[in-house]
This record gives C-alpha cells, structure tokens and sequence, in this order.
C-alpha cells in the first residue's frame, strides 16, 4: 500500500476508535523538489518515492488525537521539507550552548552525547519539543531529546526508532502515531535494538 495511503486508512482507524482528533490540510511543501534537492546534497539524505510522495501529494501535514482522558494521545507533525536545515542547524547550535555551558558533572555527561545532533536532521515534531529525526550517516530513524540536558532526564537522545524512513511509517502507522512519550519508556520495552517493538503488549492495545 502505498503511504499516501496508508496515512489516509490510518485516520480512518482513529476515527473508528471514536477519538477526538483534528487534522491540519494545509499543503507546506509546495517546493519540495529544489528543498529535497538541497536536502540530499547538503547531508546526503535520500528518500524513496513512497516517502517522497508523502511530501508531494498528501494533504496530511498534521494529525492529532487524544482518548477520552486526554492521557494518551497520538501526533503526526510532518515537518515541511524547507524547515528541515534551519531546524537541524538550530539543534546543533542549541548543543554547541549547552556544551559552553555546562557545569555540573550531570550536564557534563549529558553532553558528550550530544554529538550525535551533527547527523540529526528532523522529519517530525512532537507537542514537548522532542523530534523524529534521520541519521544522515545510516539513513535509520531517531529520536531527538529536547530536554536531554536537564538534571534528572534519563538520556534517549538518538535512541532508533526504526532502521529507515520508510519503516517508520510502516511501524508508526500501525500504532495510529502514538506519541512517543508513551512508547519511550524503558520499562516498557515499547522500544528494542531494531526500534519500535510491535511484539510489546502495551503497543498491542492500539494496531
């Protein structure tokens, strides 16, 4: 199925679990093929023609929803093609001030991680500011900690979520794009050396 469509059959099932959920159409990469381009020269970055179309033809760039309790909640924000340099250059510059500045043997410790934002270019937002993001130099899907360097996070930063982009889609999808806050948490082991784990019974509740 192609994921154009199977974004499209994906609504449709959230909408059959009678969740709240809205849905931004609004066409933000109306220059996708120069930014692509751009893309593909600058960080290496390449795209099947699946996840091309996902850019080109989909009139998908945001869906959210939440169960009755508003604890659990799904997001699918489709970053625009011609955000995705700026946001990864403003990672970069965001890691390279909190290595300036930091003191504590925590933030120390947190930081020597933090390298790995020089191959992380973000696909998609989450509501805490957490991304989805490819590694440029592998081509798998992972996850970018907005809160990596505060005292007391747990450090998943470049945690993979999956081993392509197109294996994410495949992999989220089947889960309604469940925000990653909820198939994080290690005790969960919603997430295992090969990236989301469709195995783990939590997950189970939402294919």
């Amino acid at each position: 199925m192609r994921y154009v469509d199977l974004i499209d059959k994906t609504i449709e099932k959230i909408r059959g679990k009678g969740y709240d959920f809205n849905i931004d159409t609004e066409n933000k990469n109306s220059r996708f093929e120069k930014c692509y381009d751009e893309l593909n020269k600058t960080a290496g970055i390449a795209f099947s023609e699946d996840i091309k179309d996902i850019y080109r033809k989909s009139s998908i760039s945001r869906i959210r929803w939440a169960d009755s309790t508003e604890r659990v909640y799904g997001c699918f924000d489709l970053i625009p093609i011609e955000d995705i340099l700026s946001l990864h250059n403003d990672m970069v510059e965001a890691a390279e001030s909190a290595a300036e500045y930091a003191v504590t043997e925590r933030e120390k410790a947190n930081i020597s991680k933090l390298d790995i934002v020089n191959n992380m270019y973000p696909i998609f937002d989450f509501s805490s500011g957490d991304k989805l993001c490819i590694e440029s130099s592998t081509g798998k899907i992972v996850f970018y900690d907005y809160s990596v360097n505060e005292l007391g996070d747990i450090d998943i930063n470049g945690l993979v979520i999956a081993e392509s982009y197109d294996e994410l889609i495949e992999k989220w999808s089947s889960i309604l794009f469940l925000e990653g806050f909820w198939w994080l948490t290690e005790y969960d082991r919603c997430v295992n050396s090969e990236g989301i784990n469709l195995n783990n019974e939590y997950l189970k509740n939402f294919v």
